[in-house]
């Protein structure tokens, strides 16, 4: 059976427009979702009309998660590619955040790539989006650090480590890439590497993201045992929530990782396919549901099992059970659905 790509289903899970919402071995899910108190809703009202803010239910899917694992805890982020500063805003607004980085170099360069921008049509939108940005971000004060420079000149000024990193600035692959790896170090234990744009629109983002969810995943193995997949993952020393337990970010890794790799391995298997490194079916996460039993002890291997629910067309169900010592610690359900073919071949290909 093949060997599994770890992150990468998992940063698919909401998605046309997200991406790698957690990725290699940073932890996540935590705290509770983020609530207005009364007194601010004077200040919600003028500023919805004014400055397009959007409720909770409508951010894009990366800042919901933010918001869902930190909930009010003070955050340090960064935002690579602002634009006209309006996500900015949402994120200053909805986030108690201490301090954002904001970098964009709000410039036309040759190699610019954006499928949401007309900067490679009017040489006049960087300085244009650069104005609205600034006037946007302005009543936030020093919680909005603007960086005016290339995301690779902007690393040295930033100065704090960071919860979390939403990246949307170049498409083109190896900006993409470039970002993916300067940024990532940057992130604290803990924190969030999140982005825009992995769409069958965008399949440089896709590819970029993919592979280096792959590069820094957790490289899972899984094989048959009659109608079940299995495969033995033995936590690392930094896999830990409080001394002696896994913290449960690996866990619903591990479950959501074995069990849309069990999707294409069936696939694969029905079709008389060979169940090689080189599945010919690959599967997103549509639903990922994890119900933590107990707590799970760090320092023994843990077994993950998977049986095919349902198939339905590209949709395939997935029932998952992970265990400690012989006893079950975690139950899961994943919905996952059939990369399409198109995008597959896209992102196997590596398409400008």
């Amino acid at each position: 059976m093949s060997e599994k790509k770890s992150k990468s289903d998992i940063d698919l899970q909401d998605r046309e427009a997200s991406w790698a919402e957690i990725l290699a071995e940073k932890k996540f899910f935590a705290g509770s979702p983020f609530k207005y108190r009364l007194n601010q809703m004077k200040k919600f009202i003028p500023d919805v009309i004014s400055e397009h803010v959007l409720h909770t239910n409508h951010l894009r899917p990366m800042l919901r998660y933010v918001i869902k694992k930190f909930g009010d805890k003070q955050l340090v982020g960064c935002e690579v590619g602002v634009a006209d500063g309006k996500h900015s805003f949402n994120m200053l607004y909805h986030l108690n955040t201490k301090r954002v980085y904001l970098v964009d170099p709000w410039i036309n360069y040759d190699e610019f790539v954006d499928t949401d921008t007309g900067y490679e049509h009017d040489p006049e939108t960087p300085s244009k989006e650069y104005r609205s940005c600034m006037k946007r971000v302005s009543k936030f004060g020093d919680r909005a650090v603007v960086v005016r420079k290339m995301s690779h000149e902007a690393i040295s000024e930033i100065k704090d480590d960071l919860d979390f990193v939403y990246l949307d600035a170049n498409h083109k692959y190896n900006y993409v890439k470039r970002d993916l790896e300067l940024y990532f170090p940057l992130i604290k234990k803990g924190g969030i590497l999140g982005g825009h744009d992995f769409s069958p629109k965008t399949p440089n983002v896709a590819r970029a993201v993919l592979e280096f969810a792959n590069e820094k995943g957790l490289k899972i193995k899984s094989n048959w045992e009659g109608d079940e997949a299995v495969c033995t993952y033995s936590p690392r020393p930094y896999h830990t929530a409080v001394p002696g337990y896994v913290y449960g970010g690996l866990i619903a890794s591990l479950i959501d990782c074995h069990s849309t790799g069990t999707a294409a391995a069936a696939a694969a298997r029905a079709q008389g396919s060979p169940l090689d490194d080189d599945l010919p079916f690959r599967y997103l996460t549509a639903s990922l549901n994890v119900d933590y039993i107990r707590p799970t002890p760090i320092g023994v291997p843990l077994e993950v099992r998977a049986q095919v629910k349902e198939i339905k067309g590209r949709k395939t169900v997935i029932s998952t059970t992970l265990s400690a010592n012989g006893e079950i610690t975690a139950r899961g359900e994943v919905v996952a659905v059939q990369v399409p073919d198109q995008m597959l071949e896209e992102i196997l290909a590596g398409k400008a």
